[in-house]
């Protein structure tokens, strides 16, 4: 299986939340607060005009709601962007319409 770069964004944005709970120092905390915030712009820039994310992946383009609902969990777990923001309501707006 083939896994793009927007799925493994999507899954790296998840991840740092585990780290926390380990108890890390405060530089090492910045640089996942870095990192979190540039795959949230990468994540961003990614959308397409009718809310999903679809990358180039066969998955992706068989089942565009599975990715959209990835890149929508990283992007609400990141802790940066809000559950109001469009972004993430044209996102859900977009599963519901076509989930089958």
């Amino acid at each position: 299986m083939k896994i793009s770069a927007m799925m493994v964004m999507a899954i790296a944005l998840v991840i740092p939340i585990t780290a926390f709970a380990q108890g890390i120092d405060e530089d090492t905390a910045k640089k996942i607060d870095e990192a979190v915030k540039k795959g949230v712009e990468y994540l961003k820039a990614k959308q397409q005009a009718d809310g999903s994310w679809a990358g180039g992946g066969n998955h992706e383009t068989l089942y565009p709601e599975g990715t959209t609902a990835l890149a929508l969990f990283a992007l609400l777990k990141s802790g940066i962007v809000d559950r109001n923001d469009p972004m993430i309501v044209k996102g859900f707006d977009f599963i519901g319409k076509n989930y089958k």
